[in-house]
């Protein structure tokens, strides 16, 4: 499934480089490091949460702008705008 993350700029470097010395792919890295935190001591999903999102704040019509929710790089630029 492809996503979109915001990831600080030296860890995504750190991780290019891990990647970069192990001879694949940062998505690998991500992933394995994904499995690592999710795995319990068997190998096998903890089951545990790991934290609960807060809810996504509802839409009022007139208020704001719409956007293009298919377009990574204007919501990007939003996000960067309202931190």
């Amino acid at each position: 499934m492809r996503t979109t993350l915001d990831i600080e700029d030296r860890l995504l470097r750190e991780a290019k480089s891990a990647a970069a010395q192990q001879g694949t792919t940062l998505t690998a890295i991500i992933e394995q490091a994904l499995r690592r935190l999710l795995e319990g001591a068997g190998g096998k999903p903890s089951g545990k949460k790991i934290g609960k999102l807060p809810p996504l704040p509802l839409a009022k019509p007139g208020k704001g702008q719409l956007i293009d929710l298919a377009s990574n790089e204007r919501i990007s630029e939003l996000l960067d705008e309202h931190p």
